[in-house]
């Protein structure tokens, strides 16, 4: 397809007889080739037209023995013409002048000779093959009138400068030699002489809807997909090895997170006051277990911390029955050595009222987790508001008898003050 719009489609169609396509086949077959994909030249020079550094209408390639021409548009393929006029035919002509092989006229073809000098009765069979070349090239650029003013590129062993003057004149036509992209990986040398291979070649991997491929129904290659085995192979090594990479780290990532589940399992048996090897023989007698504790998987590891919080869960919490607050007994002392209301100097001027002990929380059956609490409330009169004060300081600064976390309130009322404190606990309360 060459290009298609709303109202039109134009195609470009390629036909050849199945025999010829046949022949073609056995001839590289007996070669030791059997090519998947047969094209034809103007396929190989449209496909060229597409990889120039530059913009490429009309292509012309000057062949051993045919001159192809091929128009391009929209990068496919419009129309081709050819001559049965080449390199062959020159070569045979110089060889009759010059009395030498074909091969060596050839050589000397495409490197000595320059078709711009000699004499044209030195070298009649030649300059007569010259002439009708450059005749069948004109009417080969005539039978493609250009449609708009766009050059004639040349490809072929005789598209060079000094080869190609002579056949600009006689064709009437400027030839220049195309720039390939340099994505193609290809210079201008290597693309004259081997331009339909490289054609061909890159026709291969282009599109069902641009590629052109004679061989079909019952000429198609019987492995379709033989060449598409080496990428296959080389995509299927880099998923294995992809895959292997992923493996591998997980295997590392997986390790390291048993290593640390090991750590933790450790640290959890020292918190317990169990070593490993004890708590494992504790845990073989009940489960008939043969795992040692060194080779302990993530499953093994989760069955014995359930094995030992159950013990943990059945195992009595310690339960503080000593108290460690000051007695009352320790109170009435503190207080006779108290440097405020047992000092001899205020002796008859600080007079306790009252007294009044109470433990106020304890740790009960209901409540295991609950503290030793006493309170004391004491009521007392001075003769002066001054030791009041200085009593009332003197508990604020005293921390070896009283919480201070808790505070001192203080009342007074008609010379009476009461003062309430709670008194520190020192007793042993075991971690649960």
């Amino acid at each position: 397809m060459t290009s298609k719009t709303k109202t039109e489609t134009k195609l470009s169609v390629v036909a050849t007889r199945c025999e010829t396509v046949a022949e073609h086949l056995d001839s590289l077959q007996a070669l030791g080739a059997d090519p998947e994909i047969v094209s034809v030249v103007p396929a190989a020079l449209a496909e060229l037209c597409r990889h120039m550094d530059h913009d490429v209408d009309r292509l012309l390639f000057l062949g051993e023995r045919r001159a192809t021409l091929v128009l391009c548009k929209d990068n496919a393929l419009y129309s081709s013409h050819t001559v049965a006029a080449g390199v062959q035919s020159l070569s045979e002509a110089l060889a009759q002048d010059l009395k030498i092989s074909v091969a060596e006229a050839r050589s000397k073809l495409l490197e000595d000779l320059d078709f711009a000098e000699g004499d044209d009765a030195d070298l009649p069979f030649f300059s007569e093959a010259l002439d009708s070349y450059g005749k069948a090239l004109k009417r080969l650029l005539m039978a493609n009138n250009k449609e708009e003013e766009t050059s004639t590129y040349v490809l072929g062993d005789l598209s060079t400068t000094r080869q190609l003057e002579k056949l600009q004149n006689a064709a009437s036509e400027v030839l220049t030699a195309p720039t390939p992209h340099t994505q193609l990986g290809v210079d201008s040398p290597t693309l004259q002489r081997y331009a339909i291979a490289i054609g061909l070649g890159l026709g291969g991997f282009a599109s069902e809807e641009q590629s052109i491929n004679l061989r079909r129904k019952s000429l198609a290659h019987p492995q379709r997909w033989r060449r598409l085995r080496q990428q296959a192979t080389r995509y299927f090594a880099i998923c294995a090895g992809v895959a292997l990479l992923l493996f591998g780290v997980s295997q590392l990532s997986l390790h390291r997170q048993q290593k640390k589940l090991h750590r933790d399992y450790e640290v959890l048996l020292s918190l317990e006051e169990k070593g490993p090897e004890g708590f494992e023989k504790e845990f073989s007698r009940k489960f008939r277990s043969t795992v040692t504790s060194r080779n302990l998987s993530a499953d093994d590891i989760l069955a014995r911390v359930k094995f030992l919080e159950k013990q943990s869960r059945q195992k009595a919490d310690p339960f503080p029955l000593l108290p460690g607050t000051p007695r009352l007994s320790d109170v009435l002392a503190w207080l006779s050595t108290h440097p405020v209301a047992g000092a001899k100097e205020n002796s008859g001027h600080f007079r306790i009222e009252s007294l009044h002990y109470s433990v106020v929380s304890r740790p009960q059956k209901n409540s295991p987790r609950d503290r030793y609490q006493a309170k004391v409330t004491l009521e007392f009169t001075t003769e002066t508001p001054r030791v009041a004060r200085e009593f009332h300081d003197a508990l604020l600064a005293d921390s070896s008898i009283l919480d201070s976390k808790q505070g001192v309130s203080w009342t007074t009322s008609r010379g009476r003050y009461r003062s309430t404190f709670y008194l520190m606990d020192k007793t042993y309360y075991p971690s649960r």
